[in-house]
């Protein structure tokens, strides 16, 4: 019976000090960008096959073209969403492997419409609209 009360403490798993703000976003942001190519690989996709649908003079125009690298600038800038919101909600104790794929896919579905609607507005109006 004096063995049992006279038993050393068993050693406490020491917990690892929470990091930092710029340790949790340096690694979601690597993760993220691996990302990316798929992104721009759909929006590349979608874009090329809706701009097969557009008149030939469309094709030849530099401000057709200057749109769509607008566009494309826009979708980039855009894509910096997905990591910040996950940055901050994972800064704030929610973790979980949900929460990238839920972020990527609602965030590229998003940027689909996006340019979908600049794309039907370019095609609609051809020409008139880049005058």
């Amino acid at each position: 019976m004096d063995t049992l009360f006279n038993k050393p403490a068993s050693p406490v798993a020491e917990q690892a000090p929470p990091k930092s703000l710029l340790e949790i976003a340096k690694v979601i942001f690597l993760a993220w960008e691996k990302l990316r190519i798929g992104y721009l690989a759909i929006l590349i996709l979608m874009t090329l096959l809706l701009s097969l649908l557009a008149p030939r003079e469309l094709w030849y125009s530099v401000r057709f073209w200057f749109r769509l690298a607008e566009g494309a600038v826009l979708a980039n800038i855009c894509y910096f969403a997905g990591p910040i919101i996950e940055t901050y909600l994972t800064w704030l104790g929610f973790r979980g492997s949900w929460l990238r794929i839920v972020l990527f896919i609602v965030g590229t579905l998003f940027a689909c419409l996006l340019a979908l609607g600049v794309m039907a507005t370019l095609l609609l109006h051809g020409m008139d609209h880049l005058n």
